[in-house]
């Protein structure tokens, strides 16, 4: 079972696991503290298969090279644009190279990137119901998935590379896309459209 240490705390002091989430992450922006106290905390909790999760933002992104280069297991979260996916990828493999710098085992070291799905439509739908057009209502519901096939698209292109190829020699396994918010958010489409496409 894959714990993490937000949803750990929470448990140990009976609150809600978005609290202490939203805690750290401010932490990261306020002083950057959560930077040195998570790995601190992943290190007590002492389980090989936990995932440290670091959202997606400029703030989050050297933290996911520096979590990666100290050994770290990493979930990417709140990806939604191809932009900040590259620049994941980009913090992944330089955090990569880094622990391979740092004597690390690669083999023993797993990222995630959660990729948002449904939150998209939800944001382009409405921009799309502001134009009132026909052609604008033919595209509602398809931002979403178009999307995410962009980004598996650059998935494959990143982990094709030679850059990445050097790290996979050394034993790195690839940072794997998740498909996070898949569940559906306008009733008018149906439960598994995310799933299905």
């Amino acid at each position: 079972k894959i714990g993490g240490v937000c949803s750990g705390l929470a448990r140990y002091f009976d609150v809600d696991t978005l609290l202490v989430r939203v805690a750290f992450v401010a932490g990261i922006f306020v002083s950057g503290v959560s930077l040195i106290v998570y790995p601190l905390l992943w290190w007590l909790v002492d389980r090989s298969n936990i995932f440290v999760k670091i959202p997606a933002t400029p703030a989050g992104l050297p933290a996911i090279t520096a979590c990666l280069a100290e050994g770290l297991s990493i979930n990417v979260t709140l990806i939604f644009s191809l932009d900040r996916y590259d620049q994941v990828m980009d913090a992944f493999l330089a955090g990569m190279e880094q622990a391979k710098q740092n004597g690390h085992d690669l083999s023993s070291i797993a990222s995630v990137a959660s990729f948002f799905v449904s939150r998209v439509d939800t944001e382009v739908d409405k921009r799309l119901d502001k134009l009132g057009t026909p052609e604008a209502a033919a595209l509602r519901g398809t931002a979403a998935i178009a999307n995410a096939r962009l980004a598996f698209q650059r998935y494959e292109r990143v982990f094709s590379s030679p850059r990445w190829q050097a790290l996979a020699d050394a034993g790195a396994r690839p940072q794997r896309p998740l498909w996070a918010s898949t569940g559906v958010k306008d009733p008018a489409y149906p439960d598994t459209m995310y799933v299905d496409e």
